[in-house]
């Protein structure tokens, strides 16, 4: 019988493989196990963050503030414009954090921020690549992002 590798590499790869499926699971169960799942990743392992965790964090994040805007329509007030403050600050530091580590998931970072975003190959993005699109307006993403300001 063969023994489970220790590797860390076997432990990221069970986290990302369980975060990435919750992101398709129906809100808000889906985004909050995403979260708390990247949370617990980040806090167990703070010398080994991973940029496609912290990516599917913001994912969650994304999910989450898009959520509560169509909870409470799209501005959001009392508690629940806070919960949308405190959800794009989170994303958008889970953004940073991922590409400072590093820039391979960017050209999938700007295809998940843009309604009308491409694939690699020109062909129109997979409507369901939408995990960003709650911040396409918002410039502090765009700028990090590399995008041009929305006109």
């Amino acid at each position: 019988m063969n023994a489970v590798p220790s590797d860390h590499r076997v432990v990221r790869n069970v986290y990302n493989a369980l975060v990435y499926s919750f992101l398709y699971d129906p809100p808000p169960n889906g985004f909050e196990a995403a979260i708390m799942l990247c949370e617990e990743y980040n806090t167990k392992y703070p010398k080994e963050k991973d940029d496609a965790i912290l990516l599917n964090l913001a994912c969650a994040y994304g999910q989450k503030v898009a959520w509560l805007k169509r909870s409470t329509g799209e501005r959001g007030g009392g508690s629940s414009g806070e919960s949308i403050r405190v959800a794009t600050e989170a994303a958008y530091q889970a953004l940073e954090e991922s590409l400072r580590l590093s820039r391979d998931w960017l050209p999938l970072m700007q295809r998940l921020l843009q309604k009308e975003g491409q694939n690699p190959d020109g062909s129109p993005k997979d409507q369901d690549e939408n995990d960003l699109e709650a911040f396409e307006d918002d410039p502090r993403f765009r700028e990090l992002l590399g995008l041009p300001p929305r006109r």
